[in-house]
């Protein structure tokens, strides 16, 4: 316990290994739409639902406990909901690529997406963009997520 607690300095932190249980499990709860939506989106594309809704829980559950344990920092990561979207409507549906070649797509935008990461180039980006347009990016995507869901619901 000790070893934990040096570890993710806790104590320095004013936190305890109950609060970031606690904490991690109400952020899952917060996230937890990700599996079902994702399968959805990809079950749309011809990828088997259960296989999505497994794979993108595994790998989520993967990248986090890795990022959370080498960058010692609290945050969660799961499937870009976005693109998702755009690559079964756009690539998929408009243009006809199948979803292998989808996911390849994807790999290569994450891959670029990790270079402009590391060589500081995407926080360049990002530091000149006002907070306006960030908080409205970010209340857009809400928008659009949650319209995803009155959709598939029935309601929309």
């Amino acid at each position: 316990m000790n070893f934990i607690k040096k570890y993710f300095q806790l104590n320095e932190r004013n936190t305890s290994i109950s609060k970031e249980i606690i904490g991690g499990l109400i952020t899952f709860l917060t996230i937890i739409y990700i599996l079902p939506t994702n399968a959805s989106i990809m079950n749309s594309m011809g990828v088997d639902y259960n296989g999505a809704f497994a794979l993108t829980a595994l790998v989520s559950a993967a990248i986090t406990l890795a990022l959370g344990l080498i960058s010692n920092y609290p945050i969660v990561i799961s499937t870009g909901m976005g693109l998702n979207v755009f690559v079964a409507n756009s690539l998929h549906a408009t243009f006809g690529f199948s979803w292998q070649e989808c996911m390849i797509i994807s790999i290569c935008a994450g891959i670029i997406l990790l270079i402009l990461t590391i060589t500081k180039v995407r926080e360049k980006i990002l530091s000149n963009i006002p907070n306006e347009l960030k908080t409205i990016i970010t209340c857009v995507i809400g928008i659009f997520i949650c319209s995803i869901g009155l959709y598939g619901s029935g309601i929309f």
